[in-house]
């Protein structure tokens, strides 16, 4: 392939990357033309797809089939196709973003930092929504029912801007304490400051756990004078966030049974639903099918998903489709783990990848994030940059 057309393909990975922190429609364009282009990169080299490894083939095919399946056998429930095609197509990125990356790995680093930094510019239009409280893009208030301002950024919902906030700030985390110049290290910092103000001022409960809990890990991974450098930072935002009288006063909430009595009550509906089905679910779309007919009595101010990640899973796509998902997310996980281990200039995206992956699967105990467009499209978007790293990781980045 002419270097030059080569060069071109990657155009729509930087555009993805720009679109990501703004726009859920400018997502779904931009991941439109990632797919095109992998499609005729394949056209052009059909060999492409060994940049891929098996495994990765193997989990992702089993993942689509199993929610295939759930779809084809939901009887009596609708076979509702459309949303079959609506929750797995922002996967497909996981094995798009290698096929159209091919050997311009170098390029990678710089698409997550253009990423990283547009979400950095975007975090203060979030730090004006919290001291005004307008969502400008909606026209709307978001004075929340217990005085405070939600922050949503760009998007609908402030935990939608929570999950991406925790990718990006584990992926800032792993950056900053993997940089060796100071001006790196700046870059990360800056963007780290900004984003946990909007973090903690969104009073999103779960994507603060995640980031807890991802950079748990990362002081568990790294060693030396770096880790006392990143654990210092993440325990900063910690002490800092319960100082602020709203923040504080949102987490004990999380200890009041009768303001958590829908999320306890979907569990429950979601569990008994698994138990009636359990090898293949109800098929995506039918949540609300599934609470007729197994829905717990008590309150409930939504019934629209499990308000768990792992539970949906169950619902959608019984224990098979449960084994699917962990299974992907295992394997990358091994695969970013390589990445990290092989120590060179890309070595931070695969910190900061197994940083993600325990991080959002730990906000999923407590929301539906997997599925919800915004952080799905972010999420593989990480994961396809992490697997386009696996063929020849030793090369240095360019």
């Amino acid at each position: 392939m002419p270097r030059n057309l080569g060069f071109t393909r990657i155009l729509p990975l930087y555009l993805l990357a720009l679109c990501l922190p703004v726009s859920v429609s400018a997502i779904s364009i931009a991941a439109g033309l990632v797919f095109l282009t992998a499609l005729v990169v394949i056209a052009m080299d059909r060999q492409i797809i060994r940049n891929i490894p098996t495994t990765i083939w193997v989990v992702w095919l089993v993942l689509i089939v199993a929610y295939a399946l759930s779809t084809a056998f939901s009887s009596p429930y609708p076979s509702n196709w459309g949303k079959w095609a609506e929750e797995l197509w922002l996967k497909t990125l996981l094995v798009a973003i290698p096929i159209v990356v091919g050997s311009f790995r170098h390029h990678i680093p710089r698409i997550l930092k253009v990423s990283f930094f547009v979400a950095f510019l975007t975090s203060f239009y979030g730090l004006w929504q919290h001291f005004y409280g307008v969502d400008l893009v909606r026209d709307r208030s978001l004075v929340t029912e217990f005085g405070h301002h939600e922050i949503v950024g760009f998007f609908s919902h402030k935990l939608s801007y929570g999950g991406q906030l925790l990718i990006y700030m584990l992926m800032g985390l792993a950056g900053l304490i993997s940089e060796k110049t100071y001006k790196g290290r700046a870059f990360w910092l800056f963007g780290l400051l900004s984003m946990s103000l909007v973090l903690i001022w969104s009073h999103s409960r779960s994507p603060q756990l995640g980031v807890f809990a991802g950079g748990l890990l990362l002081f568990l991974l790294i060693k030396g004078r770096t880790r006392w450098l990143g654990s210092g930072l993440l325990a900063s935002i910690i002490l800092v966030s319960f100082f602020v009288p709203s923040v504080r006063e949102h987490w004990l909430r999380s200890f009041s049974q009768d303001l958590n009595v829908t999320r306890m009550n979907l569990w429950e509906s979601s569990w008994e639903g698994i138990k009636a089905r359990p090898v293949l679910g109800f098929g995506g779309g039918n949540f609300e099918e599934m609470m007729k007919d197994f829905g717990v009595e008590g309150f409930y101010n939504t019934q629209a998903h499990s308000h768990n990640d792992f539970l949906m899973h169950g619902v959608n796509g019984g224990f098979l489709g449960i084994l699917a998902s962990a299974a992907l997310l295992v394997m990358v996980g091994a695969i970013a783990h390589r990445v990290w281990k092989n120590n060179n200039r890309q070595a931070w995206i695969g910190l900061s990848t197994l940083a993600v992956i325990v991080g959002i699967s730990t906000a999923g105990l407590f929301q539906v994030y997997q599925t919800d467009n915004e952080v799905e499209a972010l999420f593989y978007f990480l994961l396809g940059c992490v697997v386009a790293l696996w063929p020849n990781e030793k090369e240095p980045a360019g």
